[in-house]
């Protein structure tokens, strides 16, 4: 994480996931990253987008299925209350 200013921080991470041979799915880079602005000191808004350097990958394949679930790019906003 990142300081950017007094309330703003990023977060980045690039991980890889390596091949499965059975079943058979290729291995892969992904990104993520965050955008948190601290509101006041008890509220957080956080941006927050996945999975940015391909639109979608497939994760894993049911045992003899032909097609898997593949995970998609995608966007968020959310906030965190501290108590």
């Amino acid at each position: 994480t990142m300081g950017l200013g007094r309330h703003l921080s990023w977060m980045a991470d690039l991980r890889y996931v390596d091949s499965l041979p059975n079943p058979k799915i290729p291995h892969y880079f992904e990104a993520d990253t965050d955008l948190t602005w601290a509101f006041n000191n008890r509220l957080d808004l956080i941006f927050r987008a996945s999975n940015l350097l391909h639109g979608h990958h497939l994760e894993y394949e049911l045992a003899g299925a032909t097609v898997g679930d593949e995970v998609e790019r995608s966007f968020s906003l959310g906030a965190r209350v501290k108590f």
